[in-house]
């Protein structure tokens, strides 16, 4: 996941002119790493007593590898607990639920798929090679002749047969 860090405000929620510079303080930004490590966002905020504060930004889903999609790719993601911590009047640290993201999902079914259609491209292109490779090509008058002169052997055969007995 890769934040838009610009796309970033705060607002309070009974407040709706409130502006992010008036409860940001400080930030601290470290971009992820694909593959290495994930985006680490510090904010140092003044939130006045009593007030809900909403801290939103944009993101972007981050492609994935095939290989590395968990066995159910449908389920999506858990993205780590956020975690506040208060300095005045004792230092307190909470914990936030985690965060289920959905990622795009691949359709895992393709490579079968190619395979399927090479293979049957593949068969239907030596099958008609074999054909025109193995087949003996025969003309149209010789065949009329082969197939009277098989039928005069068989009725020879058939009456030597008969003789015979």
């Amino acid at each position: 996941m890769r934040i838009y860090l610009h796309t970033l405000s705060a607002r309070i929620a009974d407040s709706p002119s409130s502006n992010s510079s008036d409860l940001i303080k400080e930030i601290y930004y470290r971009p992820a790493l694909d593959r290495a490590r994930g985006t680490q966002l510090e904010l140092l905020m003044r939130i006045p007593p009593h007030c809900t504060v909403f801290l939103t930004y944009d993101f972007e889903k981050a492609i994935l590898r095939y290989t590395e999609y968990p066995p159910d790719a449908n389920r999506g993601f858990d993205v780590a607990a956020a975690v506040i911590t208060t300095l005045k009047p004792k230092v307190l640290n909470i914990r936030t639920t985690t965060l289920l993201l959905y990622l795009p999902t691949p359709d895992f079914s393709m490579p079968y798929n190619v395979i399927i259609f090479t293979s049957t491209c593949i068969a239907l292109a030596f099958g008609g090679l074999y054909n025109i490779l193995v087949r003996r090509f025969v003309g149209a008058d010789e065949a009329q002749g082969t197939a009277l002169k098989a039928k005069l052997l068989g009725l020879i055969a058939r009456l030597k047969g008969k003789a015979g007995k």
